[in-house]
């Protein structure tokens, strides 16, 4: 399971949970922009697995293409497809 947040300020929050014997998460903060129809997404810091108030500085890189409410990704470190939800705060 995971959430992205995509925030208005261009940063985002990402939480990214697994399931195998234990449950691991890791949350992923940084930068983010669309060009020409591709989410790219600047990873600059990540909490270590399992403890979510130690943050670890970074310089990751993925990219998304965005098609309708979905985004699938191009390359960096995901594999899914997934849908998108508008957030409005």
């Amino acid at each position: 399971m995971d959430s992205l947040v995509l925030y208005k300020n261009q940063t985002f929050h990402w939480t990214k949970k697994y399931m195998f014997h234990q449950i691991d998460f890791t949350e992923l903060k940084g930068k983010w922009k669309i060009e020409d129809d591709t989410l790219k997404i600047y990873i600059k810091s990540e909490t270590d697995t399992g403890i979510r108030n130690k943050w670890n500085e970074i310089d990751k890189y993925c990219s998304f293409e965005v098609r309708r409410r979905k985004i699938k990704p191009i390359d960096g470190i995901e594999f899914a497809t997934r849908k998108l939800k508008l957030i409005i705060d």
